[in-house]
């Protein structure tokens, strides 16, 4: 539900962007729809305070705010855990700041172009999810984010390669490929939290996450902003094919999901949670 009209939403905007690009009103329109979203997210806020929470397990210490981050740490297997999730998440953002830029500005794709082909992803969850799930079943939370991750690395670097004179047929195959590596990998990433969550003081460990994550995704998009503003002309020629500054972006994402997939890989057996052990064997 979530993703259909997270996508929904957006190939609506796109269709509206793309109508209005080049008018007198584009820029308007594009802080209008900000500022309804930033509305969106307080009556969501308001929302999730209204259920009643029921108690939840706690330690004898007395609740501070350092606990947010002194506790994460005396657990070895959710500390390494949330550090996967930085390093991942970190590679992912670092060509996300720039990219709309890229393909709308450089490559020459439509806003419409962009989202009808993300709005392919809610349906690839309804057609894929249940093959997904046998094989998390079969192979565990982190087996399956890691091969998940190694497979994405080279659709990352079939982006790299997207130009003018290839993106109609380049871009939704290499896509719609992430689309169904996407659904096992997302749903891993997305339990990440869970996987090694201590019984008590909970609220602590998700708060950390949280932090884990939006640190990581802050920094790989300054990184990315950073690198392209200080490169603005760079470019590198490889087998013939000329990559610019954002296109060397996914380079990094593409050695990312790699390395955290091999790493996700050699980790397992030590971060794998004892009753998940039991229960796989």
């Amino acid at each position: 539900i979530t993703a259909f009209i997270g996508c929904g939403a957006a190939l609506l905007s796109g269709m509206v962007a793309d109508a209005l690009a080049g008018s007198a009103y584009e820029t308007t329109i594009i802080i209008v729809f900000r500022c309804l979203a930033y509305g969106l997210g307080l009556l969501d806020v308001l929302i999730l305070s209204l259920p009643r929470e029921y108690p939840y397990s706690r330690s004898n210490d007395l609740p501070r705010l350092r606990h947010i981050i002194t506790k994460p740490f005396t657990h070895k297997k959710f500390a390494i855990t949330m550090g996967i999730v930085f390093v991942w998440t970190f590679c992912i953002n670092a060509p996300q700041s720039t990219l709309n830029y890229y393909l709308i500005n450089d490559v020459g794709v439509s806003y419409f172009f962009i989202y009808v082909i993300n709005m392919f992803y809610p349906f690839f969850l309804m057609a894929f999810l249940p093959l997904w799930n046998r094989f998390l079943r079969a192979k565990g939370w982190f087996t399956t984010f890691a091969i998940g991750g190694i497979l994405l690395c080279p659709t990352s670097l079939m982006y790299s390669c997207v130009t003018a004179s290839n993106f109609i047929w380049l871009l939704p195959t290499l896509r719609l490929i992430q689309h169904f590596i996407g659904v096992g990998c997302n749903v891993a990433y997305a339990n990440m939290a869970f996987i090694n969550l201590p019984e008590e003081d909970q609220t602590n460990y998700i708060a950390f996450h949280t932090l884990v994550v939006n640190i990581a995704s802050f920094l790989g998009m300054m990184l990315g902003t950073s690198f392209v503003a200080a490169f603005p002309d760079i470019i590198v020629t490889l087998f013939g094919l000329k990559f610019t500054n954002v296109q060397l972006l996914f380079w990094l994402e593409a050695l990312g999901e790699l390395s955290v997939g091999i790493a996700v890989l050699l980790l397992a057996p030590i971060i794998t949670p004892e009753h998940l052990k039991v229960k796989k064997s």
